[in-house]
């Protein structure tokens, strides 16, 4: 206001953490330094860390990139819009290695280029060729970089892990390498990049790699520059690696620590100890409904199943604050912030008449009752293990969450098998239904059980625990037209006659194997057999009868590329493991099409 113009929004000049939540984008990090700070909300999840990035100084990348005349000028100044952007901890890249930075980040940047060529920062530049968290140093070393460019055709990298590994000098704090290069890297893979990659590992480095493309189609060499580039990062290899247009280059520095996003999640992780997953983080970077909730400055919103700040935050003044019932918001009189009162704040004798809240007796607390969700899909999403009733409507706790096979064993409603797998530790435990002995208890779960000689057995195929193996067999499916899902018999294999098998047009008995199986329109050779069926009909030109979905493909080659990464091992709606949810509905579409 004072220079009458308007400015670029910067977090960092607000010093008090009331008007810094207030602010939407803005977020108080209290781990920052001794006082916290104010930090753009798109880094409030940053571990203290280092960050090194070397970039590609190639005569490729002095060529347009997009609307960008040159990809390596574009490159430095996506890079000092970041660092004008990050919470840089403040601190001179040249004090000793043996002082402790007590928060931020700190950026260093090497060049890389032809065989020995990879440069640094010179020693009275900036910050001399180490890591700094002074954005003077960085924009400093950013015109030496700019007007330096090694410029030759063929790019090395093994000498700049080397001069990057020399910056990584704090054993306390996250340590990321970022590669960001046009090229085929011509000494990957090769033993003194490989030594120099191995070191960088052992000391904690996680390495990512973006492979830049000057426009949005691949060009001939793409194939070979992201093999070359997938030896140098860090494991899961193509979990590292992004290839994008430099236009997307900005989203990729700016989501860093957002564990949303594919690096975010690597980053902003509770692994490796040093620099680990912050206690207090931005609302929105909460995924799971408890953890946004016990902190008082989040609240979870039931119908979008998202974080958000509580509207109590916005309030800086103390009497506003207190009179603001409907959000049940109270003072934080040592902060001086106002935060929404926790839920279930009662003592024992007023914990149970609350319908939202249970006493925990290991704990002596009142806390939220798990589960307690509305809609079907926050049900199951839920990480604490929630099932949907569809039946009812309603989301209750998931039966045997135990995480050791002992213990889920000497439960006898549940069971270990280890073939159940998935992102959750009790996955393995699973509920053993049909052990009541009581008939009609029995016959109220008469999805999965049915009385039998005295005895609650389980109805066929209901034995096969997860997707899988239940569609392995080739009697069973996984059904998920009710929740909670089980493996059930195919509908066809429920008909225990030839007569009853017969009259149902998508159902054929099999005289060689004395049973109920499904039709299908291939194995039908009659033109009059494969019209009697609605969902058949028959190709004239082939003489083959086809399904009727697929009538009119002409003869092709169809490729099926998929996501096997490890996020595909979560749940995925009602389906427990969605790699093999994928994988079964490729079988079952197999089955139908016209090979």
């Amino acid at each position: 206001a004072t220079n009458n113009k308007c400015v670029d929004k910067d977090c960092s000049k607000i010093t008090t953490p009331c008007p810094c939540n207030k602010d939407l984008g803005c977020f108080w990090d209290t781990t920052f330094g001794a006082n916290g700070a104010c930090v753009s909300g798109s880094f409030g999840g940053c571990p203290l860390m280092d960050v090194v990035v070397l970039v590609d100084g190639t005569t490729s990348m002095k060529s347009a990139f997009g609307r960008h005349a040159s990809g390596y000028q574009a490159v430095m100044e996506f890079l000092r819009d970041w660092a004008r952007t990050l919470p840089l901890s403040g601190d001179s890249g040249k004090v000793a290695a043996s002082v402790k930075v007590d928060g931020g980040v700190r950026l260093g940047v090497v060049q890389f280029a032809a065989q020995g060529r990879a440069t640094k920062t010179g020693p009275t530049v900036g910050s001399g060729g180490h890591v700094t968290g002074m954005l003077s140093e960085l924009e400093a070393d950013l015109d030496y970089q700019e007007a330096k460019m090694i410029d030759t055709s063929d790019a090395y990298i093994a000498g700049a892990l080397q001069l990057a590994q020399a910056m990584f000098t704090r054993p306390d704090r996250k340590k990321v390498l970022i590669v960001i290069s046009d090229s085929i890297i011509m000494d990957a893979g090769r033993a003194e990049a490989n030594a120099a990659v191995s070191s960088l590992f052992g000391a904690g480095v996680k390495v990512f790699g973006v492979l830049l493309r000057p426009a949005a189609a691949f060009p001939s060499t793409a194939g070979d520059a992201r093999d070359a580039m997938l030896n140098v990062l860090s494991n899961v290899r193509d979990e590292h690696f992004l290839d994008a247009q430099i236009e997307d280059l900005k989203t990729i520095l700016d989501t860093l620590c957002d564990p949303s996003q594919q690096f975010g999640r690597l980053i902003a992780s509770a692994e490796g100890g040093a620099g680990a997953l912050k206690p207090k983080q931005p609302c929105p970077m909460y995924f799971e409904k408890n953890v946004c909730n016990k902190d008082a400055a989040c609240r979870w919103s039931a119908s979008l199943l998202v974080c958000s700040d509580s509207a109590c935050v916005r309030h800086c003044d103390e009497d506003v604050c207190k009179a603001d019932s409907s959000n049940l918001c109270e003072w934080d009189a040592t902060e001086k912030i106002c935060y929404k009162k926790p839920i279930c704040d009662h003592p024992i004798s007023e914990c149970a008449a609350d319908p939202g809240c249970e006493w925990k007796a290991a704990d002596s607390v009142c806390v939220e009752k798990e589960c307690q969700h509305q809609a079907e899909s926050g049900c199951l999403s839920d990480p604490v293990g929630c099932i949907w009733d569809s039946q009812k409507d309603h989301c209750l706790p998931r039966p045997c969450t135990y995480t050791v096979k002992e213990a889920c064993n000497l439960d006898p409603t549940c069971t270990w098998d280890a073939a159940v797998v998935g992102t959750q530790a009790w996955v393995s435990c699973v509920e053993e239904p049909c052990t009541t002995t009581n008939p009609t208890e029995c016959l109220k779960d008469n999805r999965r059980c049915q009385w039998e000689a005295n005895k609650c057995t389980t109805k066929p195929c209901v034995q096969h625990l997860d997707e899988k193996t239940c569609d392995h067999d080739e009697a069973c499916h996984w059904d998920v037209s009710e929740s909670p899902t089980i493996c059930s018999e195919k509908y066809c294999r429920k008909m225990k006659s030839e007569g009853l098998c017969n009259d149902d047009t998508k159902c054929a008995w099999s005289s060689s194997d004395n049973l109920c199986k499904e039709v299908v329109c291939s194995d039908l050779a009659d033109q009059c057999a494969c019209n009697e069926r609605e969902f058949c009909t028959w190709d004239k030109q082939s003489t083959v009868c086809k399904n009727v979905d697929f009538g009119g493909c002409p003869s092709m080659d169809v490729a099926v590329v998929f996501d096997g990464s490890g996020s595909m091992s979560q749940s995925f709606g009602r389906h427990p493991h969605g790699f093999y949810a994928m994988i079964e509905s490729l079988r079952d579409w197999f089955k139908t099409l016209p090979l």
